[in-house]
């Protein structure tokens, strides 16, 4: 895993055509934004939220389930797969912060039938409160 410092990326670099291409989102996903935590410290947070949480399991086993489907898909997938509501609830049982945790894109965000349409929209974020219709889906493709 490339673990340098990513200033070094000049705009030279990119073919801006590629920006809606898979070889993209995994070349962002993986060398630009952050290194992936490793099993160790994956495993450390959810052992931590484990031993502090006090409430429902179905809403720890989803936060648990997101943390994983977000090192793989994005926190920008997410925000179009679960609502702003609930990953602020699992977030707050992790008590991580998805932002500064997850890469922006990941390799499977093509997964995601609704990635695949924010890139037809101006506005991610209006896309991502519900303010442009047929925008947020939880279908994986």
């Amino acid at each position: 895993m490339w673990s340098g410092n990513a200033t070094y990326l000049e705009p030279k670099y990119f073919d801006h055509a590629l920006i809606n291409n898979l070889a993209y989102n995994f070349f962002y996903a993986y060398y630009v934004i952050m290194k992936e935590l490793t099993c160790e410290e994956k495993n450390e947070i959810i052992d931590a939220a484990f031993i502090h949480y006090k409430g429902n399991f179905n809403e720890f086993n989803a936060a648990v389930g997101v943390f994983y489907l977000g090192f793989k898909v994005g926190w920008k997938p997410l925000y179009l797969i679960h609502s702003r509501s609930s990953l602020k609830k699992y977030e707050k049982i992790l008590a991580i912060n998805f932002f500064d945790t997850f890469p922006e894109v990941g390799i499977y965000a093509n997964k995601s039938a609704a990635w695949g349409l924010a890139f037809s929209v101006s506005n991610f974020w209006k896309a991502v409160k519900g303010e442009i219709k047929g925008m947020r889906s939880p279908l994986c493709k």
